[in-house]
């Protein structure tokens, strides 16, 4: 059953961001002493980091709360499209740019996260077709 394939592709999934986050926090004092560019892209991947989580833990509540792939599919096709829809969005936005704006920081925090929630859709999309 499709349910089953994705249940056990997010545990997969979920240990790998569990990983990262890990050696992410044992990385830390190497970066806060260093220079301020791997401040900054440290920040993006834990964004990136945390899009994921927050992805597989949806879709894990999805699988939970709908006991039949029928509805299970029919609410996640809900969950990628609002993702999809909003990592367009952002990416508009993005290049539309002209100057900095003063909320950079946020932006690029959620343009990260959203592209880590994309990354999740993207790869239980290819368990699903």
């Amino acid at each position: 059953p499709t349910r089953q394939r994705i249940k056990s592709e997010l545990i997969d999934l979920k240990d790998d961001v569990k990983f990262e986050l890990s050696e992410l926090n044992n990385q830390k004092e190497l970066v806060i002493n260093g220079p301020a560019s791997q401040l900054v892209k440290r920040a993006i991947h834990m964004s990136y980091l945390q899009g994921q989580k927050f992805a597989i833990d949806e879709i894990s509540t999805l699988i939970e709360e709908n006991h039949i792939d029928e509805e299970f599919l029919i609410q996640y096709n809900n969950y990628e499209k609002h993702v999809r829809d909003q990592n367009l969005e952002k990416k508009f936005t993005f290049s539309n740019f002209t100057d900095i704006p003063r909320q950079f920081d946020d932006f690029m925090a959620s343009f990260y996260y959203l592209k880590g929630q994309n990354f999740i859709v993207t790869h239980i999309n290819s368990i699903i077709e």
